[in-house]
């Protein structure tokens, strides 16, 4: 997952209550996401590079932060690089629907990548052609069921990586396969 796909996971509701008001400044108030390459206005409001951007182009005429209500000029956008060392020590929950995880952000990726139960991830049949994507905790029930994996050919020739949906095929060709007279 690339980071900005990583900040559109990340919405205000996944801070602990105690911390909702302070985060509301790590959230873009254009995309309603975490910010990603933070942009400044001269009052120190945040915003996505993308969405400022998008912004100040459809609205040739009239450039008003959606914050302070003051006008923006295109010139007076900065790049603001003190965000992530600011925020990677900001805590909140797991985006994942019945995870309890809560952590600092900088372990979150960490924690989506590896442990998280309820983090949606492709088949490890992908490369057979299993398109599922599915939360890590029902992986094992869908491998045993998965139409995508591998198995031994039970007329035991020396083939032992066939494609379950293509065994059909594999027995017009199986030098072992029983032909009924």
């Amino acid at each position: 997952m690339d980071n900005e796909q990583f900040c559109k996971r990340i919405t205000l509701d996944l801070f602990p209550e105690e911390n909702k008001k302070n985060s509301e400044m790590f959230i873009c108030p254009f995309c309603h996401k975490l910010i990603f390459n933070p942009t400044s206005d001269q009052q120190g409001h945040l915003f996505c590079y993308n969405c400022i951007s998008f912004y100040l182009e459809q609205n040739q005429n009239n450039h008003i932060c959606p914050i302070g209500g003051e006008e923006l000029n295109k010139n007076d956008i900065t790049q603001f690089k003190l965000f992530n060392s600011i925020f990677s020590k900001t805590e909140l929950k797991c985006p994942n629907e019945n995870c309890k995880w809560i952590g600092v952000m900088e372990s979150l990726p960490s924690h989506l990548k590896n442990e998280c139960l309820k983090e949606k991830v492709s088949c490890p049949n992908k490369k057979n052609g299993c398109e599922e994507y599915l939360p890590r905790d029902e992986f094992k029930s869908h491998i045993k069921v998965c139409n995508f994996r591998e198995v031994k050919c039970p007329y035991n020739c020396d083939n032992k990586n066939i494609i379950l949906n293509k065994l059909k095929d594999h027995y017009k060709i199986c030098p072992n396969y029983t032909i009924l007279c």
